[in-house]
């Protein structure tokens, strides 16, 4: 099953899907364009950036879909959670206070539903290793992939007792 980490990855970077997707698009038509085609560029490098564009935005729009699909199996609650975590931002206080609920009950309902998506994401096609492989050097991916790291490490530090200092 894909790891918690790159699950959150996912989420981070699912709102910027449908740009990236559309970016992706307009590469490939230029790629295919006689402006493109007329520059003294061999044929084999331009064949290997369509094919890897190609492949790249079909992924994108195959993750786009699986996470849309896995979306639909969270309860109203857990979607909630999900977007205000992931797709908004919202500070974890403001979003239990704005939900009624206690900060242990957001969490637990947080980690419940990135439970779900995992396995739903993972049915849906998407292992870990193909992830990696597919957007390993997409700077969207690898800025959720950061934001990620922070998160856990300060989570760490907190559960720990450090400073965050050392």
């Amino acid at each position: 099953m894909i790891s918690s980490k790159l699950a959150a990855t996912l989420l981070y970077a699912y709102p910027a899907l449908p740009n990236l997707i559309s970016c992706y698009k307009k590469k490939l038509k230029y790629l295919y364009s006689f402006e493109c085609n007329s520059r003294e560029i061999a044929a084999n490098v331009i064949y290997a950036r369509i094919f890897r564009a190609g492949d790249v935005l079909e992924n994108l729009v195959a993750l786009r879909n699986a996470v849309t699909s896995a979306l639909g199996f969270l309860s109203k609650e857990q979607r909630e959670v999900v977007e205000g975590v992931y797709f908004k931002g919202v500070n974890k206080d403001k979003l239990s206070e704005r939900l009624g609920v206690t900060r242990s009950l957001l969490r637990s309902r947080k980690n419940t539903a990135l439970n779900k998506l995992r396995a739903y994401i993972e049915i849906l096609g998407f292992t870990e290793q193909k992830v990696i492989e597919v957007f390993d050097d997409e700077p969207l991916f690898i800025d959720c992939a950061e934001k990620v790291a922070e998160a856990y490490a300060l989570s760490r530090n907190f559960k720990s007792g450090g400073s965050g200092n050392e």
